[in-house]
């Protein structure tokens, strides 16, 4: 379904309603919606360990253990556990105008979105 209900059209209509369901389950977390902002504010690169900077250890676990592997699975950063690294991934740009987006209007959104 496309939005307002209707059916996406053409061969890539059901690839395009994953890739939108994919992009909000990512953006669904504040710490995965953190990992983001941080890679569009940045240079494209940041140190999971600066994400987690205030974080109690469990959710540093739950970073780890969770939120980075299902970034990087949707292909939104490549992270590189040794290195404690993450960069935008092959499918940065299809969150990146998301992000951008929520950035130019954070002031309006209700409560805290990241």
């Amino acid at each position: 379904m496309g939005i307002g209900g209707t059916q996406s059209s053409g061969e890539n209509g059901s690839t395009d309603t994953h890739r939108q369901d994919e992009l909000f389950t990512q953006l669904a977390h504040p710490v995965r919606r953190r990992v983001l902002e941080r890679l569009v504010r940045g240079d494209g690169e940041v140190r999971a360990a600066g994400v987690a900077a205030t974080a109690t250890d469990r959710d540093r676990l739950a970073l780890r253990h969770v939120h980075l592997p299902k970034l990087a699975y949707a292909g939104y950063v490549e992270w590189d556990p040794d290195a404690g690294t993450v960069r935008r991934g092959r499918e940065f740009a299809t969150v990146e105008a998301t992000i951008e987006l929520l950035l130019a209007n954070e002031r309006t959104l209700p409560g805290s979105w990241g």
